[in-house]
């Protein structure tokens, strides 16, 4: 595809991967620096919508994926640990023909990415985490829901009785500011079992407390930035790595639904 193409299009698929077909979406040109973007398990791809025009306009490859367990993407077979989720990342990177690509974390997407970036350390050229710390001290506590959700007999309960209305009120719940949660979102909360929701919670909850993102971050040489919203932001910057940083990134605060950040190709 040319460089002039209509970047409001985007190329709609599958990957078929070992246990399961994820689903991507990309968007952008084709041959231009791949820019990967992940969020949490529960968020919808849609929540890249505000700024992949300038991201695609930029001459980036942009592209984002939903998890095995959510969205468009099949159940998978296996578990939805950190470490299984970005192999098949990786794997559906690898059957794209993606050799090296910055990648994108918003909220415990930056566990996915950052699990990525070690296990690839050759493909994964820079990090941009989003709305997480990378100390476990920089983390805002649970919200009693949550918690509530994922016990072993009430959990199931909930989750079978949610609405539209308690899914929005719930997601405002992870906003410092008062927000309009978007259809996408909804949909896709809906959409996911209450079995895909817990591995997914479960499996971050693992990977945090696995090793500090400080610690690990420092142990690897990736050009990193981290891009924050309000408290977390505050909190975060103090724990960043001696490292941390992208070089051509712009860091401002930023709510949850959307950022500001302006990226050079790797």
């Amino acid at each position: 595809m040319s460089k002039n193409r209509d970047h409001r299009r985007a190329d709609d698929g599958f990957v078929r991967l070992d246990d399961g077909d994820m689903h991507v979406l990309e968007n952008g040109v084709p041959g231009g620096p791949a820019l990967l973007l992940i969020s949490n398990a529960a968020a919808p791809m849609a929540v890249w919508d505000p700024v992949i025009g300038s991201l695609a306009g930029g001459g980036f490859r942009v592209i984002r994926v939903d998890l095995l367990g959510s969205g468009k993407s099949s159940r998978p077979t296996g578990g939805y640990d950190i470490p299984t989720q970005a192999r098949r990342i990786s794997d559906a990177l690898d059957k794209l023909g993606v050799s090296r690509v910055t990648a994108i974390g918003h909220s415990s997407g930056c566990m996915l990415v950052t699990a990525l970036a070690e296990q690839r350390p050759g493909a994964v050229v820079a990090l941009v985490l989003i709305d997480m710390g990378p100390s476990l001290d920089a983390e805002i506590p649970e919200s009693p829901l949550l918690r509530l959700l994922l016990a072993p007999l009430i959990g199931p309960l909930l989750w079978r009785l949610k609405t539209d209305a308690t899914i929005r009120k719930g997601a405002r719940t992870s906003f410092t500011r008062p927000v309009n949660i978007p259809d996408a979102f909804v949909e896709q909360t809906q959409g996911m079992t209450h079995r895909a929701f817990v591995g997914a919670e479960l499996g971050h909850r693992t990977g945090r407390e696995s090793s500090s993102f400080r610690r690990r971050l420092n142990s690897r040489r990736w050009s990193c930035g981290a891009i924050g919203s309000g408290t977390s932001t505050r909190r975060s910057r103090r724990h960043l790595p001696s490292g941390c940083r992208t070089p051509g990134s712009s860091t401002s605060p930023a709510g949850h639904t959307g950022f500001t950040t302006t990226t050079r190709p790797p």
